[in-house]
């Protein structure tokens, strides 16, 4: 096939897609009820299918909800309350004390923050740590006046 007859050919496939089709007899939409579930203006139409976009407001507001629940507490359904009194027992230590970070961004803070650097500290830390994990030692280093010093690990040992 020749390019001309490839395009005329691609085409035609493409501007059928754009023909109208017939619903099947007895269906009935109401395309105006569905338009109203989106939160963007009623003047502008969003094409691109292929990518996360537009989204029904009931969809916005479950992600938004679930947002909310877990910025406010643990994650539901856990006996937190358990799992302290037993991991206490474990280790031998006031299970009041202990504290359970919702991730390892705020576990790493928890510790950066609690521990008492001052000036002339030194904080060592890799080349490979997380942004979340590095942010942390990076604002204790700024408002303590604490060294910090990343290791370039990436060489192979000699």
């Amino acid at each position: 096939m020749k390019r001309r007859e490839f395009l005329q050919t691609m085409s035609a496939t493409g501007a059928s897609a754009f023909l109208p089709l017939s619903a099947p007899p007895g269906y009935n939409s109401d395309w105006s009820q569905v338009r109203k579930q989106f939160l963007m203006p009623a003047d502008r139409s969003y094409l691109n299918v292929g990518t996360l976009g537009v989204q029904p407001r009931p969809v916005v507001d479950a992600v938004i909800d679930a947002t909310r629940r877990t910025a406010e507490s643990f994650p539901p359904g856990v006996k937190w309350q358990e799992i302290q009194a037993a991991l206490g027992a474990l280790l031998d230590c006031d299970a009041a004390g202990l504290v359970f970070p919702r991730n390892t961004t705020e576990a790493m803070n928890f510790v950066a923050n609690g521990l008492e650097l001052a000036a002339g500290d030194h904080v060592v830390t890799t080349n490979h740590e997380h942004i979340g994990g590095l942010c942390c030692w990076q604002l204790i280093a700024r408002r303590r006046n604490v060294a910090l010093t990343q290791v370039d690990i990436t060489a192979a040992p000699a």
